[in-house]
């Protein structure tokens, strides 16, 4: 594993990609790596290479890039394809990678642009089907935590991002720098933003914030526990859809938050729990809220693991989104006794 993760890293960081998108060359190897520079075929055939020459398993992976179409399953050709990964085995385990993205991706992911159903494994004695998708995910998680301050509403929120979403996020902080960052994320809250922090880790993405708001009524109350990132407009819009519907990776969003009721204060409204799921086990969606003395606990849980839908399940992938909306969207209200 560290000798496949420390020539991909070589490889990635040596060459400058022209752009060119291809899944043939002429030059990768020894001419591509004197050159430094070339196409994607050039860099990740020469990584192919160097994988072999260091006596690992490694096999060139034809693809078809999200947007070119999806190749045939039982009589592809090389039209099909318009680009190349690289796959390396180890313990009875593939791992894909694409050096032509420089200094960005880490060892074993491919960029979303690769994510397009299977990929042709080109080995000496003919070749196979590999999924480019298979347990591929994003993660997002929320706390916050909701505190009434001298008439003013307090909320400290602390987010994680993981796998593609890590890779999103840190592309966007990296490429417009941080005060733009935390920007964006203010942008995230109608309240006042007092304070943004932001953390760019190894495998994952954090911020923190702190928001301040005056409250428009103290008599009465209106809390909404979930503010951000998780679905709270639903990106399924149109009544009927002729197109199948393909998801790059898995989807995993979820909101703890955290409510103190201030003494003086009593509950007179709450969201009630749910659970909601697709067929198949396609995805599934549970809301809990929990109330222990003037403790308020609310959960929500969002995971689509299904990735490829047909035009025909459109309507129940459209109301489980935005049964998972509306509930996002429910509020907590609190009166002064």
């Amino acid at each position: 594993m560290a000798k496949a993760e420390a020539l991909y890293t070589w490889i990635r960081d040596h060459f400058a990609y022209n752009g060119v998108t291809s899944y043939t060359s002429a030059n990768a190897g020894r001419k591509a790596y004197n050159d430094a520079s070339g196409n994607v075929a050039d860099i990740n055939l020469s990584l192919v290479a160097a994988w072999r020459a260091a006596g690992l398993e490694a096999y060139p992976v034809l693809v078809s890039t999200r947007g070119h179409g999806i190749p045939h399953p039982v009589y592809p050709n090389y039209e099909d394809f318009n680009y190349v990964v690289g796959a390396v085995m180890l313990d009875d385990k593939v791992y894909f990678s694409d050096a032509s993205n420089t200094g960005s991706l880490p060892f074993g992911i491919l960029p979303v642009r690769c994510l397009n159903g299977n990929g042709w494994m080109a080995r000496e004695e003919g070749g196979t089907w590999v999924n480019l998708k298979e347990k591929v995910r994003g993660a997002i998680s929320l706390t916050s935590e909701f505190a009434i301050v001298d008439d003013n509403l307090v909320v400290k929120h602390q987010s994680k991002y993981d796998g593609y979403d890590a890779l999103f996020e840190r592309s966007q902080l990296v490429g417009d720098g941080e005060e733009q960052y935390q920007e964006k994320v203010m942008s995230y809250f109608a309240d006042e933003v007092t304070e943004v922090q932001v953390k760019d880790e190894a495998s994952s993405v954090k911020w923190s914030a702190s928001c301040t708001s005056e409250l428009d009524d103290p008599d009465l109350i209106y809390l909404k526990p979930v503010q951000a990132e998780v679905f709270l407009k639903n990106q399924f819009k149109r009544e009927e859809r002729q197109s199948p519907i393909d998801f790059a990776y898995q989807l995993s969003r979820r909101v703890i938050a955290y409510v103190t009721v201030p003494e003086g204060y009593e509950v007179v409204e709450m969201p009630k729990p749910a659970v909601i799921g697709l067929p198949d086990n396609g995805g599934r969606f549970v809301y809990s809220i929990q109330q222990n003395g003037n403790k308020i606990t609310v959960s929500s849980s969002f995971f689509l693991s299904q990735l490829d839908f047909g035009s025909i399940d459109y309507p129940y992938l459209k109301q489980y989104f935005q049964m998972a909306v509306d509930k996002n969207n429910e509020m907590i209200v609190l009166k002064k006794i």
